[in-house]
C-alpha cells in the first residue's frame, strides 16, 4: 500500500477494509500521505456513527455485486432477495423501496401518508425539523411540520393529545392533522418501548394520523428492546418506516417500508421524480443483503451500543454522567468549557448541542458522544483519560 504522484492513498478501497491507527483492526499502517491529508483525523472520534466506514462484510458484498451485468432501477436479482428478506424479517407482506439517503426516506414516506395540506408531528429536536433543509415540507409539496416538546427526545402521548386538541372545527381555513412521525432510537439517544409505541399509534389513529417511524438507529434501539422487528413496528401500530442501514455500517442504504402495500401504490412515480431512484440499484440492495446475512446488522448494534454503555460507565466514574439514559448509542453529556476546549486540542472529535431550555450553567458547554460498529476499547480509554487530566 503506497502513496501515488497525486498524493492519495493506493490500495484501500481495493482492500475493502477499515483502517485503524490505534488497534489495527487489519494490522496494517497508515501513510504519510493519509496523515497529511486535511481529512484525515487523528484521534478519538465519537462525532457521529457517519464518520465511521464501511463494514468490511459491506464493502465485500459491494465488490461482489460489480461482477458482470445486472438489469437498472431494481429490477436485479440483489432487490429482488432484498425486498423478500425485508418482508421476512417483519413477518409480514410490505412495500419496500431502497434509497440512498435517510432524508430520502423520511421525507419521501411522510409525503406518501399525508396531503399537502397536512400537518405532520414531531419532535422539536428531530431529524426531520432540525438537519433536513425543508426535505419534508419540499417533497410533501408544502405540509406543515409542527414540532412538539419532550424533554428525553420522545413525545409523551399527553403532549400529542393536546396538541391534536388544537384541530379541528374550522375547515376549510385550517390545515389536517395528517400524520405523526416519532425517531427510534431518539435523537436524544432513549427509546420508546413497544407499549409507548402503540399509546402513541392509538392516539393517532384515533384521529386518522399515519405514523411514521424514523429507524436512522432502528437497529441499536431493537437490539436493547430485545424486540422483534415487527413487534416495535406494525404490531404496535406504526404504518410506515424508514429503515437506515447507513449509520450501522453500510455506505448508503436506507429503505422505506411501508406495512399495508395498499399505501405504496405510485410510491414508486414519488421516488423516481424524487431522483432518488438508483440506475445500479443492485449496490444498495447487495449492502441490505450482507446486512441482514446471519443477523450481521444487531451484532454491529450490539457492539455499537456496548461501546456506548462502556464510555458512559467510565464518564460517569470521572464525574462527567450522562444527561438523558444511554439506551442506545449515543449520549449527551454536560462538560465545562476548559474541559471541552483541551479535549479538542488533543483533538478528540465530537459535535456541540444546543443547550437551549437546559440549565447547564454559563461556563458549561453540552456535547453529544456517538459510538458506532467501528469503536474500540483503546477509543474510550483514550477519551476518558483526556478528560481526567487536569
Amino acid at each position: 500500500m503506497s502513496c501515488n504522484s497525486s498524493g492519495s492513498w493506493d490500495g484501500f478501497a481495493r482492500n475493502g477494509g477499515v483502517e485503524t491507527e490505534r488497534s489495527g483492526i487489519l494490522g496494517r499502517s497508515i501513510p504519510d500521505c493519509v496523515r497529511r491529508n486535511p481529512g484525515y483525523v487523528l484521534g478519538v472520534n465519537f462525532a457521529s456513527d457517519n464518520t465511521a466506514g464501511v463494514d468490511p462484510a459491506i464493502l465485500d458484498a459491494i465488490a461482489a455485486a460489480n461482477r458482470g451485468y445486472a438489469r437498472g432501477y431494481g429490477n436485479d436479482d440483489w432487490t429482488h432477495a432484498a425486498e423478500r428478506r425485508v418482508a421476512e424479517i417483519f413477518e409480514r407482506e410490505v412495500g419496500v423501496f431502497l434509497v440512498p439517503t435517510g432524508t430520502a426516506a423520511n421525507a419521501l414516506a411522510l409525503a406518501q401518508v399525508s396531503p399537502p395540506w397536512g400537518v405532520i408531528f414531531c419532535h422539536d429536536r428531530s431529524h426531520i425539523v432540525s438537519d433536513e433543509c425543508g426535505a419534508v415540507e419540499f417533497f410533501g409539496s408544502g405540509v406543515k411540520l409542527e414540532s412538539l416538546s419532550g424533554g428525553d427526545g420522545k413525545i409523551k402521548s399527553q403532549t400529542l393529545q393536546a396538541a391534536l386538541a388544537r384541530y379541528g372545527g374550522h375547515g376549510p381555513h385550517q390545515m389536517i392533522p395528517s400524520a405523526l412521525s416519532i425517531t427510534q432510537a431518539s435523537e436524544s439517544g432513549t427509546i420508546y418501548r413497544t407499549d409507548e409505541i402503540a399509546e402513541l399509534c392509538d392516539i393517532a389513529h384515533a384521529r386518522s394520523l399515519a405514523v411514521h417511524m424514523d429507524g436512522a438507529r432502528f437497529a441499536n434501539a431493537l437490539v436493547r428492546l430485545n424486540a422483534s422487528p415487527a413487534q416495535m413496528t406494525w404490531r404496535s401500530g406504526i404504518d410506515v418506516l424508514s429503515l437506515g442501514a447507513t449509520k450501522g455500517g453500510a455506505l448508503a442504504a436506507e429503505a422505506v417500508v411501508i406495512f399495508d402495500p395498499t399505501r405504496a401504490a405510485f410510491f414508486g412515480e414519488r421516488r423516481k421524480r424524487a431522483g432518488h431512484l438508483l440506475s445500479k440499484h443492485r449496490f444498495i440492495a447487495a449492502q441490505f443483503l450482507a446486512w441482514f446475512a446471519e443477523d450481521h446488522w444487531l451484532t454491529l448494534a450490539r457492539h455499537a451500543n456496548a461501546m456506548a454503555d462502556r464510555l458512559a460507565a467510565k464518564l460517569a466514574a470521572a464525574g462527567l454522567r450522562p444527561l438523558w439514559p444511554v439506551e442506545a448509542n449515543l449520549m449527551f453529556v454536560v462538560l465545562p468549557r476548559a474541559l471541552d476546549a483541551r479535549l479538542q486540542a488533543a483533538g478528540a472529535n465530537y459535535y456541540m448541542r444546543n443547550s437551549d431550555g437546559l440549565d447547564i450553567g454559563a461556563d458549561n458547554v453540552l456535547i453529544r458522544l456517538v459510538t458506532s460498529f467501528s469503536t474500540v476499547d483503546d477509543d474510550i480509554e483514550s477519551f476518558v483519560d483526556l478528560c481526567k487530566k487536569s
